[in-house]
């Protein structure tokens, strides 16, 4: 891609691996609160839950969610903030690099700020990081392209010179609806055959592709 200043990564399935972590705090949440959990295994929730929300999903395991939403946020942080969600390999080396090249690097995550925050700082890159924003922190959540849009202006990036990094369908659709190129990730939550449905710019099999499509190669 030419003319590339900006780049926007989502948290989740990008950049750190919680697949287990969030599947072991939904049976957790399910079983303190006597709900049904409704999956045999992390890939069959993940498989069925393609494209719903988080909200959709609570609701679906029995939860009101504008009644129960804060007990849940509270379960969640002291849950996640405890869990280990490994980062990527090769996901430290690739930002440095991005550093390098003095392209800004955002995050729009439909984690919790907190969450996000704490994780990254543990994992020491933070610090690449110009803008993050997560879905606590604004209206409304992906598929909504607010988020982008807020890294985007806090950053004075334009769409046409920022490429998102996502793992979900909601990632895409997000960036779709926001302008913005887009890149699907291989290594995340949504199989091949779900994000091709969105018709993302690129497909990126492992980190080290990222570097790929920043660079001009004509």
């Amino acid at each position: 891609m030419k003319n590339i200043t900006g780049i926007i990564f989502d948290f989740d399935g990008v950049i750190v691996d919680s697949k287990k972590a969030l599947y072991d705090y939904q049976l957790y949440v399910c079983k303190k609160y006597s709900k049904i959990f409704p999956y045999g295994d992390i890939d069959e929730y993940t498989e069925v839950n393609v494209g719903k929300s988080f909200i959709k999903i609570y609701r679906e395991m029995g939860f009101d969610w504008e009644k129960d939403q804060k007990k849940l946020k509270r379960d969640y942080r002291d849950i996640m903030n405890k869990a280990k969600t490994p980062v990527f390999r090769g996901i430290p080396e690739v930002l440095e690099k991005i550093k390098k090249m003095n392209i800004k690097i955002g995050m729009a995550s439909n984690n919790i700020s907190d969450v996000v925050n704490n994780k990254l700082s543990e994992l020491k890159l933070k610090k690449y990081f110009a803008k993050i924003i997560c879905f606590d922190e604004i209206k409304s959540y992906k598929p909504y392209p607010n988020m982008i849009n807020k890294v985007m202006k806090d950053l004075h990036l334009k769409p046409g010179e920022t490429v998102y990094l996502g793992d979900m369908v909601e990632d895409i659709q997000a960036a779709k609806k926001a302008a913005v190129p887009t890149a699907a990730v291989l290594w995340g939550y949504h199989k091949k055959k779900h994000l091709q449905k969105e018709k993302p710019d690129f497909f990126l099999e492992e980190p080290k592709n990222i570097i790929d499509i920043l660079v001009d190669k004509n």
